[in-house]
């Protein structure tokens, strides 16, 4: 065995009480729907099975109002817990300026944790996806409130440049067969 892998427990209790000792800390930005829990649940299974103990809560967010739904994991090596004979204390929350790995679905929830300053330079990695999601006042609304077959036709007809307006002029210019 590696001598570099071996520790005793005295060592490993000092490891404990050093800045090397701490938890490792994911956030997962997703909104609903997104897999955001089912990554979160797959990464602390993976910990666990590999000799770390590690713990998620999530942070609900209101879709894209004021973000996604906040996954938060840390990981600690169970062997160094172990050897100092105590449970480690995992969080529950993010930190900001405090996390190693932030992962996001979408590009405005990568903008808004570096916003909330959950992302640094210096010691967060950021994994993120280059999809564009709509915010609410970027998606087109109905002239009313509701939508009804009567307010449809009305609106198409209204809008020569609709699809089902196009498809219905396209029809009458077709040979009779």
């Amino acid at each position: 065995m590696d001598s570099t892998l071996a520790t005793t427990a005295p060592e490993a209790a000092k490891e404990l009480r050093t800045p090397a000792a701490k938890a490792i800390t994911v956030a997962i930005l997703a909104m609903g729907g997104e897999g955001g829990g089912v990554l979160a649940d797959w990464i602390v299974d993976l910990a666990e099975h590999c000799g770390y103990c590690a713990q998620n809560t999530s942070v609900p967010g209101v879709a894209q109002r004021t973000g996604a739904t906040i996954y938060y994991i840390e990981i600690f090596p169970e062997a160094v817990a172990k050897a100092a004979g105590k449970d480690p204390v995992l969080a529950l929350m993010p930190v900001p300026g405090e996390l190693d790995i932030v992962i996001a679905s979408e590009l405005m929830e990568a903008g808004r944790a570096i916003q909330r300053g959950l992302v640094t330079p210096d010691r967060t990695t950021l994994i993120a996806s280059t999809n564009r999601v709509y915010s609410m006042t970027e998606k087109p609304r109905l002239p009313t409130a509701r939508w009804t077959p009567e307010n449809s036709s009305k609106q198409e007809s209204r809008q020569p440049g609709s699809s089902s307006t196009t498809i219905l002029h396209a029809c009458r210019k077709m040979p009779a067969a």
